[in-house]
């Protein structure tokens, strides 16, 4: 039996057999104002009963995800205020480039212990840096890091307009 993480999203739950799987990595992929960022907020709450969540942002300031949140009844304040949330900011990607991102990365891992991780967007993120090397070796560090602490990963990607994904 696979253990997840459940969305407590109305109907979805059911569709993927109760949740998210734990320790996986899902990419959530769509154009801008498809939800995304709402999907993953209702995750981040509904992974609050059991667990820590860490969302790192790469182009919203975290008041605003914060403020965002709130319109949908979602408490982040109160997440943040009970240590079941931490929102740490991305942008713009200093000179350092990967290093520093990966290494701040994962000292907020070793020190939030998250059973949640949220990177929002990697699109966003692959425009800061300076190529497709970096990104994955990015992607590659946090995919070794996660798997050995049984952390899910979201990670949030904006397609162009002119995409359509059919499932």
């Amino acid at each position: 039996m696979v253990l997840r993480i459940p969305t407590q999203i109305p109907g979805f739950d059911e569709l993927i057999e109760g949740g998210l799987p734990i320790g996986s990595i899902v990419l959530l992929a769509g154009n801008a104002g498809s939800g995304k960022t709402l999907f993953s907020s209702h995750l981040i709450n509904a992974n609050a009963k059991h667990g820590r969540s860490l969302y790192c942002g790469f182009f919203e300031k975290k008041e605003h995800f914060i403020d965002n949140a709130e319109k949908f009844g979602l408490s982040f304040k109160k997440l943040l205020e009970e240590g079941k949330l931490e929102i740490s900011e991305f942008f713009p990607i200093l000179e350092e480039g990967m290093t520093m991102l990966v290494s701040a990365i994962e000292a907020d891992i070793q020190r939030i212990k998250p059973s949640l991780l949220i990177i929002d967007s990697v699109s966003t993120l692959a425009g800061d840096v300076k190529g497709r090397q970096e990104v994955r070796m990015l992607l590659k560090m946090i995919d070794q890091i996660t798997k050995s602490q049984n952390i899910t990963v979201i990670l949030v990607t904006e397609l162009p307009l002119n995409v359509n994904v059919v499932c």
